[in-house]
């Protein structure tokens, strides 16, 4: 199923305040439903390497998913096709389109994007469209592990919580019990107020 985590932040530097958004994601696939028209080196690669789960779609956008079928991914990608333009609304409601046709549990999405300088995360999963501050898709149990994690952190006088999310996502990946989690492979995908424009960290 994977799992995936967008958070929004603020980093202060010099007395300069940075706003940050990041999306951290696993990279393990599931060949059950995926992998039936794929070539023995594809899904050898996709086995050793996994999928990256957060695709930067132009400087200020990006896509995030988890579920049991990416089939749906790429259906929503190919309502983008041919299009020079797009809006971030009218992506989020192909994708919250899709995620309401499809099976429970088959496909989640978190939409990112920046518009007028403002940074916004959008979820999209069991049947709802929601704008959040931080959000996650995927696997409820690494996520409750993660959660688990925090809590603890949140006794350290030293914690800091945008400096340490890759920290505890990291350990989430390594301690969850659910094996639809890949546990070797992490991306992290960054969005600054400096340059608002997202890159792979």
């Amino acid at each position: 199923m994977s799992f995936v985590y967008a958070e929004k932040n603020r980093i202060t530097i010099n007395d300069d305040t940075i706003h940050t958004l990041a999306i951290y994601s696993d990279t393990k696939i599931s060949f059950d439903n995926n992998a039936s028209n794929w070539s023995e080196p594809t899904r050898r690669a996709l086995k050793q390497y996994g999928l990256i789960k957060t695709l930067i779609l132009n400087q200020t956008c990006c896509l995030s998913f988890a579920g049991n079928n990416i089939y749906y991914v790429y259906q929503l990608l190919n309502t983008l096709e041919g299009k020079k333009d797009f809006s971030e609304e009218y992506l989020c409601n192909q994708a919250f389109s899709i995620h309401q046709l499809a099976p429970v549990n088959d496909i989640e999405f978190i939409i990112c994007y920046v518009k007028n300088n403002e940074q916004h995360i959008i979820c999209i999963k069991n049947g709802q469209m929601n704008e959040c501050e931080n959000a996650w898709i995927g696997s409820s149990e690494t996520f409750r592990t993660m959660q688990g994690f925090r809590m603890e952190k949140l006794n350290d006088p030293a914690y800091n919580n945008g400096g340490v999310t890759s920290e505890l996502f990291r350990k989430a990946l390594q301690m969850t019990k659910d094996e639809t989690v890949g546990k070797d492979i992490s991306i992290k995908t960054l969005l600054t107020s400096e340059s608002n424009c997202f890159f792979y960290a």
